[in-house]
């Protein structure tokens, strides 16, 4: 089993070992061991691949000024290197058996907020590029915990339109984990928090792909 994640900070462990919300970031304090990526990786016994960048959504990054940010996560899940446009992987090398995708939170957190349109094109894009490169496995779209903005319709609106039998959507609860002690570093989810994504993720996987839950801790 193999899974590819492609995320933001949440992916990377931004704070995950931190001992409280205030704390300011840290790189001693990242830990994408922990997250809810590898904790639910683990859980199935699964090789996996985490393609993530802090700050980066799908069509506008974190604090960018403007709508649709000049380079995403859509451009940067096709790289070698993470901040090296120009040697593309070869998407040859491995085929993972399931792509989760936890993006949007950083294209909501600040203004100006990208439109529908936008955010929709460029969403659609990731998946089109997964097809094209992998070609009809299993992708789950994650809609984030810390969405400042009301648009799960956004995410629906994808689904719809790609009209996908194998496109899946999941929409994480705003309150499943608590704003303060399941916290780590500069208001990232810590090791408590990724577990309860995790413990969300896992019913769902197991669903769509066939896998049996078993009686394995999730850590």
């Amino acid at each position: 089993r193999h899974i590819e994640f492609i995320g933001n900070s949440l992916t990377c462990g931004y704070g995950t070992d931190g001992k409280h919300r205030d704390e300011p970031f840290l790189v001693e304090t990242e830990n994408c061991n922990l997250t809810f990526a590898s904790m639910v990786a683990r859980y199935y016994d699964a090789d996996y691949t985490l393609i993530a960048h802090s700050g980066r959504g799908a069509a506008r990054n974190y604090g960018d000024s403007v709508r649709v940010s000049k380079v995403t996560m859509k451009d940067r899940m096709l790289n070698t290197f993470d901040e090296d446009l120009t040697h593309k992987w070869n998407f040859k090398e491995y085929r993972p058996d399931l792509v989760v995708i936890n993006l949007g939170s950083n294209d909501f957190s600040t203004e100006p907020h990208p439109y529908k349109s936008e955010f929709t094109k460029a969403y659609k894009q990731i998946l089109a590029q997964l097809r094209e490169h992998y070609g009809d496995i299993p992708i789950l779209c994650i809609y984030p915990v810390a969405m400042q903005a009301s648009v799960f319709s956004y995410y629906e609106a994808i689904i719809n339109e790609v009209n996908d039998p194998k496109v899946f959507l999941l929409k994480l609860d705003k309150n499943l984990y608590n704003r303060t002690t399941d916290l780590g570093a500069a208001w990232h989810p810590g090791y408590s928090g990724h577990k309860k994504m995790a413990m969300w993720i896992i019913p769902y996987i197991s669903t769509i792909m066939g896998w049996d839950l078993t009686d394995k801790v999730i850590e």
